[in-house]
């Protein structure tokens, strides 16, 4: 039997009939189903509902946020130019 996940969940989109549909998934397992006309409409409805869940963040927010507190605490006073050598 598969593990339900927790926290907010956007599936889709998913044709269904002459429409398409997205499905919001709340951490408490609650749904919604949101139907557009197109796949395009579909897939930004998607992207818009991803950018409102409360507590995401992106990688780059992050490193934008640990280079502020680093520059408060004062370890860093500009971005680093020196080139990336592996």
């Amino acid at each position: 039997m598969a593990q339900r996940r927790k926290g907010f969940r956007v599936r889709g989109p998913y044709q269904h009939r002459k429409r398409w549909r997205i499905e919001l998934v709340g951490p408490d397992g609650t749904r919604q189903v949101v139907s557009c006309s197109t796949r395009d409409e579909a897939e930004k409805a998607a992207k818009e509902a991803w950018r409102k869940i409360p507590g995401l963040t992106t990688v780059g927010n992050v490193i934008r946020e640990y280079e502020m507190l680093l520059r408060r605490k004062g370890l860093k006073s500009k971005p680093s130019t020196r080139p990336c050598t592996a």
